[in-house]
């Protein structure tokens, strides 16, 4: 039995650019689109923290930014939301990164821990500093092409809107949009995983000990880490795009960790937060006009956009084409963060935070350089596209 809708969906505003998701991918992003002079960018959230997986799943590690040999790849927002990271935050980064110097100790990485929560609150005064539009749970359902662009529909507790957006780009995490536009994307798999903050009696000596706070809160997790080590017997792998997935992924994960806080005495510990969205690493993501792969290892790519390295081995980098973030079948829809056009080990590589920033920034770039043209991103001038971002 299918129940076809009737209503009507208002048109609330139309828009020259429209973010779907406010992660680290959105928000650099808007930002980056009101930096560089774009009037009318609406930023759209589903949830009431900003940073996605960041803060909202409590993945509050930012990866290296240097390729393990001492040298620093990566700048623009990249950088900047580091720097923001630790500004109001606790300092857990080598004092010899202090500042990203381009050249520091070969074999210690500039990665470091960071408060989810502080990072939220730092996100959010961005936001306000640089004039983005935003609106807090809008969740994408659905979405239309048309001459003059793409209209995104979200949900909103009192009633479903249409926005108009000359231009569009899914920073969902999830390519929710892209998957209601009908543009060409592919699945991955997930192990489960299930992480949380733990605080206990011998985390606060040891803070008190060495004087930071960072040591307070450390994650549990009860399922697989990224390599699937700890995957829980009798559980398979999943896409995590369907509603069900979700579902069991947080249920099961809360029920596993309410039976490890079992083994241990409720005096000493405590669990500080929860994740409050799934913990998914590879969900959806764009069937690109370019697909980036572990075999462009140390490859120069034409059209790329920016540099990112391996965060776990040291050495490797790679160039992220532009053609990771369009397929040609609606190139004036762009997408950044995990749902680029990457596969494999180059997946892994590039769902990480600083490459959502540098993703994020460019698809802004982009969109700037599409509305000026008007034009599709294949259509833009790729020289100006990497002068702008250089």
């Amino acid at each position: 039995m299918e129940i076809t809708e009737t209503r009507a969906t208002p048109l609330a505003g139309n828009y020259d650019l429209i973010v779907a998701g406010a992660g680290v991918a959105g928000i650099c992003a808007a930002v980056s689109a009101k930096r560089l002079g774009v009037r009318r960018v609406l930023l759209l959230e589903r949830r009431v923290l900003f940073g996605g997986l960041a803060t909202s799943g409590l993945v509050g590690y930012y990866e290296p930014l240097d390729d393990g040999k001492g040298n620093r790849i990566m700048a623009g927002m990249s950088q900047e939301l580091a720097e923001l990271a630790m500004k109001w935050g606790y300092q857990a980064l080598d004092e010899r990164w202090r500042g990203f110097p381009l050249h520091g100790p070969e074999g210690i990485r500039t990665k470091f821990h960071f408060s989810p929560n502080i990072f939220a609150l730092a996100l959010n005064d961005l936001l306000d500093k640089a004039g983005v539009e935003t609106l807090m749970e809008a969740l994408v359902v659905d979405a239309r092409k048309s001459k003059d662009g793409t209209t995104v529909m979200v949900e909103t507790r009192d009633g479903r809107r249409a926005y108009l957006g000359a231009v569009a780009i899914d920073t969902t995490g999830d390519g929710i949009l892209l998957d209601r536009l009908g543009i060409p994307t592919k699945t991955g798999q997930n192990w489960f995983t299930y992480m949380s903050y733990l605080s206990s009696l011998d985390y606060a000596r040891q803070a008190v000990a060495e004087g930071s706070v960072g040591h307070l809160n450390q994650w549990i997790n009860v399922g697989s880490n990224l390599f699937g080590t700890n995957q829980p017997a009798g559980l398979s792998q999943s896409t995590g795009t369907t509603c069900e997935e979700v579902t069991f992924l947080i249920r099961e994960g809360q029920r596993r960790l309410l039976q490890k806080l079992a083994e241990t005495e409720g005096n000493d510990r405590d669990i500080t937060a929860l994740p409050t969205m799934p913990q998914f690493r590879e969900t959806r993501r764009i069937d690109g006009k370019r697909t980036l792969t572990g075999k462009d290892a140390c490859k120069h790519q034409e059209d790329t956009i920016g540099l990112c390295p391996d965060f776990i081995h040291p050495g490797p980098w790679y160039e992220i084409p532009f053609g990771t973030l369009y397929n040609q079948a609606d190139d004036r829809v762009l997408t950044a963060g995990r749902s680029i056009s990457a596969n494999g080990w180059a997946w892994e590589v590039t769902r990480e935070i600083p490459v959502a920033a540098l993703t994020g920034q460019a698809a802004a770039t982009a969109a700037k350089l599409m509305l000026e043209g008007a034009c599709g991103a294949a259509a833009i001038n790729l020289h100006a596209l990497q002068e702008s971002l250089q």
